[in-house]
């Protein structure tokens, strides 16, 4: 959120037979692109579901596949 207005969205499914999540759909508002929110962003969703016990996560697209590998967010180290 920004002056409340939302600036970006991912959407998060579960699917209810593993632990895993996965992660599809994101977007951020134009005037807000190249400014690395998206990977804030994705981070800011990787730390929520781990903290509700989620261990693994599916990029189910190429962006977020590209993020999620390079910042090392596709598994939870422990």
């Amino acid at each position: 959120m920004f002056n409340d207005k939302p600036i970006a969205a991912v959407a998060c499914f579960d699917d209810g037979q593993t632990n895993a999540k996965r992660l599809q759909y994101l977007t951020v508002h134009p005037e807000n692109r190249k400014r690395a929110i998206d990977a804030k962003f994705i981070k800011l969703v990787y730390d929520c579901e781990v903290r509700k016990g989620v261990r693994e996560f599916v990029p189910a697209d190429a962006d977020i596949h590209r993020i999620m590998s390079e910042y090392e967010l596709l598994r939870v180290k422990d």
